[in-house]
């Protein structure tokens, strides 16, 4: 018998000895969030809908609106005759110079520069008030309610603020710009400065993309008010995570203990890629009887690693056939797929080409092709 209870009892342990551990967490932050930045799935939170100041991570916004609203990144930015500096975190711009929306990008990203941020208000918005105005309407769009903006840079004003979760999905928007991508990344940039012979090195103060393996971004920040900020991203096989820490001490530490518990948690399961057939569809009065259907976009979900479960798919089409002229970039319908504990992803289902309605003079001249094609042949 005690041989029997030895044998499970090293058994057991060689089993935890080999078997991956799941890490928690419980961050020391005011408030936090992680979510995983393609499918936007939360996978931890702490007071994540509280509104807060977030100091500089306001930026992230800010370079938002202007690549949505500048397409051409050379675009001059003129720093306006009676321009106040803000102050603070600075490249200390003078009224007069004029510098290209790329160049601002990088200065106000990487340098967190003040004066950048309201030279690119004034320039995209019109008024640093109407660009503001912009910033606010944002949130609407993407029903976003704990935010509040009231300047594009993050200094301290009374009833500006954010929370975890809104900075999360406004950085996850700004993803879809390869540029904001390669500006939060970069460990540094040369600006280059008209009224000097020599260029403007700007050194990245986000530390976390050096310290944490993956580290890709985002922006820091800090006020007295705000505390240490940060909003951070990292990519590990295929899965790219965004974390958010307001309020928190020691924030690369704890920003990588958070990034650890993701990656070490969760796994990015790819389930279809851009153009992917996923189905069919019937037609009538078509030349065909039946079309593909295909994906527009990539399709994955977030799963537990542990989990065994293979993710199902339902396919539901807003008709259960199409009839007549249908156009490739129209949406037929929707596959949602399930990581069997309630989980969803869904993305919309298209025909794989349009479709062309078959009508009686189709079918006449189809005819009276074939008839002219045989006596043309004799």
């Amino acid at each position: 018998m005690r041989k029997k209870i030895l044998l499970l009892f090293i058994v057991t342990l060689a089993f935890f000895m080999v078997a991956p551990m799941a890490i928690a967490i419980e961050s020391p932050a005011l408030a936090a969030i992680l979510i995983d930045s393609q499918t936007g799935k939360v996978l931890y939170q702490k007071n994540a809908h509280q509104s807060l100041p977030c100091a500089s991570t306001t930026k992230i916004l800010t370079a938002l609106i202007a690549l949505e609203q500048i397409e051409d990144l050379d675009t001059i930015m003129v720093v306006p005759d009676d321009f106040i500096n803000p102050a603070e975190s600075s490249i200390w711009l003078e009224p007069g110079e004029r510098h290209n929306l790329i160049g601002m990008l990088y200065a106000m990203m990487l340098r967190s520069a003040n004066d950048a941020a309201s030279v690119i208000a004034i320039n995209v918005g019109g008024t640093e008030e109407d660009f503001v105005r912009l910033m606010n309407q944002k949130m609407t769009e993407m029903s976003l309610k704990s935010s509040v903006w009231k300047n594009p840079h993050g200094l301290h004003d009374a009833g500006h603020y954010s929370s975890a979760y809104d900075l999360a999905m406004i950085t996850r928007e700004a993803f879809h710009y390869p540029v904001f991508n390669e500006i939060i990344s970069a460990r540094s940039y040369e600006l280059p400065w008209p009224t000097y012979t020599y260029d403007h090195l700007i050194v990245n103060r986000n530390s976390f993309i050096s310290s944490y393996s993956g580290g890709d971004g985002v922006k820091t920040g800090t006020t007295t008010q705000a505390g240490s900020c940060l909003v951070a991203s990292a990519t590990r096989d295929g899965m790219r995570l965004i974390g958010v820490l307001l309020n928190c001490e020691n924030i690369d530490t704890n920003m990588a203990d958070l990034m650890d518990y993701g990656f070490a948690n969760f796994s990015l399961t790819a389930l279809g890629k851009t153009g992917d057939v996923v189905g069919d569809i019937k037609v009538k009065n078509a030349r065909i009887k039946k079309v593909n259907l295909v994906l527009h976009e990539d399709a994955a979900i977030v799963m537990d690693k542990d989990s065994q479960y293979t993710p199902r798919k339902v396919i539901k089409t807003d008709v259960t056939s199409l009839d007549g002229s249908v156009f490739a970039a129209q949406p037929v319908g929707t596959i949602t797929y399930s990581d069997g504990l309630g989980n969803d992803v869904t993305a919309a289902v298209y025909p794989e080409h349009d479709l062309e309605r078959y009508t009686l003079w189709i079918v006449l001249g189809e005819v009276f092709n074939r008839l002219f094609s045989i006596i043309g042949a004799e």
